[in-house]
């Protein structure tokens, strides 16, 4: 399955850091923590872009505009957090209802082909870590999934 790790990467949090490069860290070495934990797995990472596909576009007439729509952006998060079909999902209610009232940034770093064994192991040497909202398995029928986790690929553990 395909899992995902989110991190909230607002300045308040992060402060002056690369939240990629602190973040990925952080996995890589709850990774590597666990000596018999074996991972064999295509990985991206990337910022969810839920402000982005939450836009009304009106046309002008020297092009177009995009503005916010509070509204859109709700439901956006909410089929985020509730895709339709049933996922494995540890994310913190605290902290969606968080960003439902102040939007933030989101980081997730994706785990294309891990089990559930795996991916809640991860998540428990994740949990109590600064920012770490939790993690998700990817719902591939989920248009908004398909919008926010089209992400490059960024390193390829064997």
């Amino acid at each position: 399955m395909k899992i995902a790790f989110h991190f909230n990467c607002s300045p308040e949090v992060v402060g002056n850091l690369t939240y990629t490069d602190h973040y990925n860290k952080i996995i890589f070495d709850t990774m590597l923590s666990d000596p018999l934990l074996n991972i064999n797995t295509k990985m991206s990472n990337g910022d969810l872009l839920l402000s982005s596909i939450s836009t009304d576009r009106v046309e002008t007439k020297n092009g177009h505009m995009e503005t916010f729509n509070y509204d859109k952006y709700i439901d956006n998060v909410n089929k985020w957090v509730n895709p339709g079909n049933p996922v494995l999902s540890k994310i913190s209610v605290v902290a969606i209802d968080e960003l439902k009232v102040r939007p933030y940034s989101v980081y997730a770093f994706v785990m294309e082909s891990v089990d559930s064994e795996i991916a809640l192991k991860l998540h428990q040497g994740l949990v109590g870590t600064e920012g770490y909202i939790g993690m998700m398995q990817i719902d591939d029928a989920s248009q908004v999934h398909q919008a926010l986790y089209s992400l490059p690929t960024l390193y390829k553990r064997t």
